[in-house]
Order: structure tokens, then C-alpha cells, then sequence
């Protein structure tokens, strides 16, 4: 996830002032219309001006998605590993005049709070593993005024999501910037990415994560990369009404968990906060407007959060694709939001409607009457037997997370099993074979007919 703690760090008076110039000369261009105005949207209401102060959410372009298969679908989907993806934008020319040339350049990076322009996006490596670089570029030529041209750009090389070993290994960001000597950009770009976003209407961003049955779970950075003690609220909204009914009427439950360092500062100052309930070592958000304060983070200090999606035992044969969850941060200093990521819940079951790719719930039938997964003895010492029941024949990956969400050991790895019961043994260690460590960890099996987790707890 990228949170950009220097959006907002120029003063005030400057702000006004560049707002103020930036405004005039919108207007006069709009007014005499002379040059093409190519945009990529921030949000639905960005109108093109630079800057953009009508989007809140920065990070949730939607004209930027990925597309699995080069169709004509239109929803967002993660990238898939190991084969070819599509990279979707869409531009408008918001001018009467005719755009005659540009280059779009569209890049990568791998989630983190870190991110800024441009080292994170080019051939960008930590430890020999590629954490972003350009995907590739596509000219354009020849777009009317007040038309859109939709540009697709295949990408060959996602990287591996086992490189990264965490619950968010599948989530990567996306940058689109239109470079084009007729159409400029209005303001310079420097390091900060939000303002290069919001200042520069030729430049978008996506920080979208897909959650659905096989792929429940995801991971959230904080993070404080400025020279004082930030302190901090997390806010966790629906996107708009129409979501908030979605999840509802789904029965759709929302965990987050947060590291021991926010959790015992959030205890500290009294739990401040609001539609949430203390859990274990997270929050159950029970309000489609919640939040939690009391947080405060160093320079340069970064949090993982991991955030897990409960879906209900029955099938959801809703003809909605998905809600729209969000979780932003909120420096208290300033009052200004620092970024945030959306998370596009999948609620139907349905594996029709823009090729978008679905996962079916567990079948029930005659066999074991359900899908399930259960483990012995618990807590263990060293050694845990896992039994799992298969209504279908089916592929089987076995996981097994620690309580921060990053992956210990496989212990079955897609494996084709027949319909029935079956049993495998983790050992308590993980992939090198050192002695993990007491605690709680998290088994988790995913099938191409849904997912089901289950905790096991080592005591030495």
C-alpha cells in the first residue's frame, strides 16, 4: 500500500497561491479552448483541473484496471503470475481541438509506504527481487476533442508473489503518465507522488486491491517518512451507500489486525474510536464509518496491518460484482489525509459479466455434507496433524501464515486430490526448517472451490 505522508506538506499560503493561479488558468483555457487537455481521471468527480482538489481518494483512478485476458471488460482484477496481464487506461481529451501526438508510460511497484518518483518505478530491486519498473509505453495519436481513446499495454513480467512473502503479495500499484510536448505537464514533478498526481491531470494512480473467497486476506502499511512524530487515525468507510448496502446484505464480515506496537498504543490511550470491537490482536468493524486514534508513529517508522474477509456459508448470487471498502490515514497534526488503499470485495458468485474471473463457494453434497478444515492436537509442541474434507474433486494448496500474515511453510502445494477426507502433518517450522517460535499462526486452505482458515497455536 503506499501512504504518502508529504501530500500536503507545502504551506498553506503556497497552496492557495499555486490553487489560486492553477484555478485562473484553468478557466482561461477551458474559456478559449486553444490546446488539447488529455486526462486521466483521479476519480469520477475530477473534472481535469490541476490542481485536483475534488477527489479525496487519489489512489483509486478508474481508468487505470488491469484485465486478466485482452477483452473488453472493465473491472479491476489482480495481475496473474506466469502469464500475459493487460494494463487498461483511459484518456480524455477534455478540449474541442484535436491531440496529435503523446506517449503513454505506464509503470509498477510493488505496495509499499515508501514509494516516490521516480526510483520506486524504475528497475527498482531489493536483494535481486524487481519491486518496480516501466511496464511499457504505447504512442497516441489523433484523439478528438471531448473523446476518450482507451489504451491497452500487455505486461509479460509480474513478478513472482512468492518473491515477496507477505499476505498482499498479489497487490502491486500502478502509475499512467501521458508524455506529450503538446500537452505538458502543468506543474514539475518531484518526489512526492501524490502532488505530482493531484497537481498534473496527464498522470493517475491505482492502489487497488481485489479480495474474494480464494483470496480473503491482504496487508496495509503505515508508515511516518517525515522528520517528526506523526500522530495518527486510521478511518475505515465504505465507499458510498450502494456499498455499504452490498456488504450488508451479504453478510459480509471485516477483521483488521494490527501489529503489538498499534495495538498496545491504541489500548493505552483508552481505545479511542468508533463501529469498532477489540478481538484478540485486531478489530472487528462493525459500522460502515469507523476509526480508531490514539496512534502515534516516529520518523520513519512503518506498520503492517493485515486485514481478513469473512464471507458467509451460503452462495451470493447477487448480480453486483463488488463493494468498495477503503482505509485511509489521517495525520492529526495537519488534519490531512496521508493515503490510503481501496479494497474491491467481491460479492458475487457468478462466474459471468466482463470475463471477470469468480470463485465458487464450497458445493455441499452427500459426501461430507460440507467443505472443512480442522487441526490436532491444538495448541501443538511440534506437531500438527490437519485434516481437510473435499465435497469435489479439486487443486489443493495448504498455507500456513504467522500471526503478522507472512507465509512459514507450504505444506501441500496444488495438488489434485479426489473428493474425500485427507490429512497432512506440519512439523512446526518453517520452509528452511528452523523451530518456529510459540505463538499463533494461521493454516489456510485454498481450493478452486473456496478457502477455509484455522488456527494452531505452538506452546515450547
Amino acid at each position: 500500500m503506499i501512504w504518502r505522508s508529504k501530500f500536503f506538506q507545502r504551506t498553506y499560503a503556497h497552496m492557495a497561491a499555486v490553487a489560486i493561479i492553477s484555478l485562473l488558468t484553468v478557466s482561461m483555457s477551458f474559456a478559449q479552448g486553444h490546446d488539447p487537455d488529455m486526462v486521466i481521471r483521479d476519480c469520477p468527480n475530477d473534472q481535469g483541473g490541476e490542481p485536483e482538489f475534488d477527489c479525496s481518494d487519489l489512489w483509486a483512478s478508474q481508468d487505470i484496471w488491469i484485465r486478466n485476458n485482452n477483452d473488453n471488460g472493465t473491472l479491476h482484477q489482480n495481475p496473474i503470475y506466469g502469464q500475459r496481464n493487460w494494463i487498461n487506461v483511459r484518456l480524455t481529451n477534455i478540449r474541442s481541438r484535436l491531440f496529435h501526438k503523446g506517449t503513454l508510460h505506464v509503470y509498477f511497484a510493488k505496495a509499499s509506504a515508501g514509494l516516490g518518483w521516480p526510483v520506486s518505478w524504475y528497475n527498482h530491486s531489493i536483494n535481486g527481487v524487481l519491486y518496480g519498473d516501466e511496464i511499457g509505453t504505447e504512442d497516441i495519436n489523433d484523439v478528438l476533442g471531448g473523446t476518450s481513446t482507451i489504451v491497452r499495454i500487455p505486461w509479460d513480467n509480474v513478478p513472482n508473489p512468492q518473491d515477496f512473502n507477505d499476505a498482499d503479495a498479489r497487490h502491486f500499484c500502478l502509475l499512467a503518465r501521458l508524455v506529450s510536448q503538446e500537452d505538458p505537464m502543468t506543474f514539475p514533478e518531484g518526489y512526492d507522488l501524490g502532488t505530482n498526481v493531484r497537481y498534473n491531470n496527464n498522470i493517475a494512480w491505482k492502489n487497488i486491491s481485489v479480495m474474494d473467497r480464494a483470496n480473503p486476506r491482504g496487508a496495509v502499511d503505515i508508515e511516518n517518512n517525515t522528520d517528526r512524530d506523526m500522530p495518527i487515525t486510521l478511518r475505515f468507510t465504505v465507499a458510498d451507500e450502494k456499498s455499504a448496502k452490498l456488504l450488508e446484505d451479504a453478510g459480509i464480515t471485516i477483521r483488521v489486525e494490527l501489529p503489538p506496537k498499534v495495538l498496545e498504543q491504541w489500548k493505552a490511550a483508552g481505545e479511542p474510536g468508533e463501529g469498532v470491537k477489540a478481538e484478540g490482536e485486531g478489530l472487528v468493524i462493525n459500522a460502515h464509518n469507523a476509526w480508531i486514534g490514539g496512534i502515534w508513529l516516529g520518523p520513519d517508522d512503518r506498520q503492517t496491518l493485515h486485514v481478513a474477509i469473512g464471507y458467509p456459508d451460503h452462495n451470493l448470487d447477487g448480480e453486483e460484482l463488488a463493494a468498495q471498502w477503503d482505509i485511509t490515514q489521517h495525520d492529526d497534526a495537519t488534519g490531512e489525509i496521508v493515503g490510503g488503499e481501496r479494497y474491491d470485495i467481491t460479492l458475487s458468485d457468478k462466474q459471468e459479466g466482463e470475463g471477470k474471473i469468480m470463485i465458487l463457494p464450497p458445493k455441499h453434497d452427500e459426501l461430507s455434507g460440507r467443505f472443512s478444515l480442522s487441526t490436532y492436537p491444538n495448541p501443538i509442541s511440534s506437531m500438527a496433524t490437519i485434516k481437510y474434507v473435499l465435497p469435489a474433486d479439486t487443486r489443493v494448496t495448504l498455507t500456513i501464515f504467522d500471526a503478522s500474515g507472512r507465509m512459514v511453510q507450504e505444506v501441500v502445494s496444488n495438488a489434485d486430490n479426489t473428493a474425500g477426507s485427507y490429512e497432512a502433518v506440519w512439523d512446526g517450522t518453517a520452509a528452511d526448517g528452523t523451530k518456529m517460535p510459540s505463538g499463533t499462526y494461521i493454516c489456510r486452505l485454498s481450493t478452486p472451490l473456496g478457502s477455509s482458515e484455522q488456527q494452531i497455536k505452538i506452546t515450547r
